[in-house]
């Protein structure tokens, strides 16, 4: 799965709320946005893998990878 997407919007997300602040919000938000993009996809992994479980869970016979 390409979390690349997923983890682009979100700092995209966080751009757009420094947007319209002085120059130093804005450049906090891009490094902060920078810094925070391993701990992103690490967490949608964990959501994605507890996902998988408890479809596997409810779904007699099935198993999702």
């Amino acid at each position: 799965m390409h979390l690349a997407t997923y983890v682009d919007a979100l700092q995209r997300d966080l751009s757009a709320v420094a947007a319209g602040t002085d120059d130093k919000s804005t450049q906090t938000a891009g490094r902060l946005a920078a810094a925070l993009e391993p701990a992103l996809r690490l967490r949608f992994l964990e959501a994605l893998g507890e996902a998988t479980r408890e479809v596997t869970a409810l779904v007699p016979g099935l198993r999702v990878e």
